[in-house]
């Protein structure tokens, strides 16, 4: 980290050289091999990605981008970076995002309704809320979006739309991160905006089996201070949306998803350890591309077990360690899941 401009210098002489001795490997090495080329050069970039980012937080380019962009996403963990980060990661980030931003547009105009344009298609708050991609950099992993363009048609209205959507996200975000219920409060005065409000915000929650331990937002929508979502998040967003008609005790439940049913939502879990019953499990519609994700994988499904019916309402899933069919995982009852 540079604490001060005699720093700075030093550090900048460290990418000359860097750069310096890449185009120099580049006119003499890459000519006689491409191969030996590409793994000379891998070191040097690494250095230079680092370097750069050093000094790019010190001068500040990245609060001057997050204060002109639109949005920045920045996916944190010890072991992310760009160049290493699987392409699933990214694109899952991004499409629970835009299915939350759906939803919850959805619900706006279901309370207040945006006056119909003449003309216009019925897929017009998917096209909304389906932001451009301006960049993926360095930073762990920061992902840079921009205003949707929907056309002439929706340009104000849409535009409304969005940001008026994105205040409920940012709302939410600063509720369950910051403890900050003024704001959610104000911008969703009914239950059942609420209720969506915390929904779309726990669909974006970080898988907790996987290296993306953040999902920190930031950029010209949400403000001076960035908001972080992590992993441990999940427990208080599925105590606060938590149906109170439910009655019956909260459980950890082991076994293989099976027959998934995307239209009820439900799932059953089969093959339980020490030959246990099956379960039917019902989960919520934001929890959808976790349900697909892991179909026919064993894993941990944590909910609020139903004592009239003995269906297993969700609130996780997540992926079970190999060979781990201890009792205690598969059948725990506690106050509330483990994150």
């Amino acid at each position: 980290m540079i604490r001060n401009d005699d720093e700075l210098a030093v550090v900048r002489q460290q990418l000359n050289r860097a750069e310096g001795a890449l185009l120099a490997i580049s006119r003499e090495v890459k000519p006689q091999s491409e191969e030996r080329y590409h793994l000379m050069a891998e070191q040097y970039l690494g250095q230079i990605y680092e370097i750069r980012s050093q000094i790019d937080a010190y001068v500040g380019v990245a609060e001057a981008l997050h204060a002109s962009t639109n949005l920045v996403m920045s996916l944190k963990g010890p072991r992310l970076r760009l160049g290493d980060t699987p392409v699933s990661l990214i694109t899952r980030a991004l499409e629970t995002f835009r299915k939350g931003m759906q939803k919850l547009a959805a619900g706006v105009e279901a309370e207040a309704p945006v006056p119909s344009g003449k003309g216009r298609r019925g897929r017009w708050i998917e096209k909304v809320c389906d932001p451009p991609l301006v960049s993926v950099t360095p930073g762990s992993v920061r992902i840079e979006l921009g205003m949707p363009d929907t056309g002439d048609l929706f340009t104000g209205e849409g535009r409304r739309l969005y940001e008026q959507t994105f205040s409920l996200i940012r709302a939410g975000l600063s509720w369950v991160s910051q403890d900050d219920a003024a704001e959610l409060d104000a911008a969703a005065p009914s239950r059942e905006l609420r209720e969506a409000v915390l929904s779309a915000i726990r669909s974006m929650v970080p898988p907790q089996g996987g290296p993306v331990e953040a999902l920190v937002f930031a950029g010209r929508l949400v403000g001076r201070k960035p908001l972080a979502l992590k992993k441990a998040h999940r427990a208080k967003l599925q105590q606060a949306i938590r149906t109170s008609d439910i009655a019956g005790e909260t459980v950890k439940e082991v076994g293989t998803m099976r027959e998934l049913d995307l239209d009820k939502p439900r799932f059953i879990l089969r093959q339980r350890p020490g030959g246990q019953a099956d379960v039917t499990c019902v989960y919520p519609p934001d929890m959808e591309a976790e349900a697909k994700e892991y179909l026919d994988t064993k894993v941990t499904v944590c909910g609020v077990m139903a004592a009239s019916t003995g269906v297993l309402q969700v609130e996780a899933i997540e992926p079970c360690v190999e060979d781990d069919d201890s009792d205690a995982d598969a059948h725990t009852a506690s106050e509330s899941p483990e994150e």
